[in-house]
């Protein structure tokens, strides 16, 4: 195996803002590296080089509790990946591949949970997704978009049973928009 090494930091912070609201946030970062050698149209090794990967994640949360029977949750996620790699020809260290790669995942939801009383849940919603990718491997930065809103009814009327109907709809820049129940 070619040589490589990685490291991963995950930390996690919680504060309750008030007896109502406590705010999280989860953060992971990822860092590796790696050297490569190859045999390319050859019997023997003739392409080397190395490859660098960057990955994060931001996952703040915010929770407020209105009341005994109204929860909010407020989502953010915020994730980045870059990997870049270099080969190059061994005999005369000249420029075989190179690429960048960089994409970017941008997430903002809320729910809130209605509580209408002991068997009936209601819980409605909505959100915004952001996907970005730029590689020199395309002409120009890949950009998608992503609306959303749903609604959700829990009865828990009979022991062992519980129905759950709901409706989400849809909008993407690259697809039809879409109802879904």
């Amino acid at each position: 195996a070619d040589p490589f090494y990685n490291y991963t930091g995950q930390l996690k912070f919680s504060y309750r803002l008030s007896p109502q609201t406590k705010l999280v946030i989860n953060n992971r970062y990822f860092y590796a590296f790696q050297k490569s050698f190859f045999a390319i149209n050859s019997p023997s090794i003739n392409v080397g080089g190395k490859g660098i990967t960057n990955d994060f994640t931001i996952n703040p949360v915010l929770t407020h509790r209105f009341s005994e029977k109204v929860k909010s949750n407020f989502h953010l996620l915020l994730s980045g990946y870059r990997f870049i790699q270099q080969l190059d020809s061994i005999s005369n260290n000249s420029k075989y591949y190179s690429d960048e790669f960089r994409q970017g995942f941008y997430r903002a939801e809320n729910q809130t949970d209605i509580q209408l009383n002991t068997q009936n849940t209601f819980t409605v919603g909505g959100g915004y997704t952001l996907q970005t990718v730029n590689t020199t491997r395309y002409r120009e930065p890949k950009e998608q978009q992503m609306w959303y809103g749903f609604a959700q009814h829990e009865w828990s009327g009979v022991r062992n049973l519980i129905v759950i109907a709901g409706l989400r709809y849809d909008y993407n820049t690259d697809f039809k928009a879409r109802i879904s129940p």
